[in-house]
């Protein structure tokens, strides 16, 4: 299982860990046979092809006028194609696919993250 992103958000009872992983059935598997409690959320991923200008600026914007809710986002260490990733948690998955696409960005599946390129 790579992990693709993790964020830790601690309390002083407890600690909240989510990552965004390439396998996610295989490890909330092994995370629950080690007796952590585990949900699984939906992200979206959207490819930032720099090069046509498209960035973070152009994605947040895209979902701020169809009014799509972000609760929040990672910034992937992984790669699709020779781009880097987005993966947003969202209020309303279809409209923000939708928008997205509607804007000419690509969005991505976990089928399709590969490590950086270390050249």
């Amino acid at each position: 299982v790579r992990i693709c992103s993790v964020t830790i958000l601690d309390a002083a009872d407890h600690a909240v860990v989510r990552m965004v992983v390439d396998r996610p059935a295989l490890a909330m598997k092994a995370l629950q046979d080690e007796g952590y409690n585990v949900f699984e959320t939906e992200v979206l991923g959207v490819a930032l092809p720099m090069e046509k200008g498209i960035g973070i600026q152009r994605v947040l914007s895209a979902l701020l006028i169809a009014e799509v809710n972000i609760h929040y986002v990672y910034s992937l260490l992984v790669q699709s194609g020779t781009h880097p990733v987005l993966a947003l948690h969202v209020d309303d998955m279809r409209a923000a696919e939708k928008v997205l696409r509607d804007q000419g960005l690509e969005l991505v599946g976990q089928d399709e993250l590969a490590p950086f390129d270390e050249h």
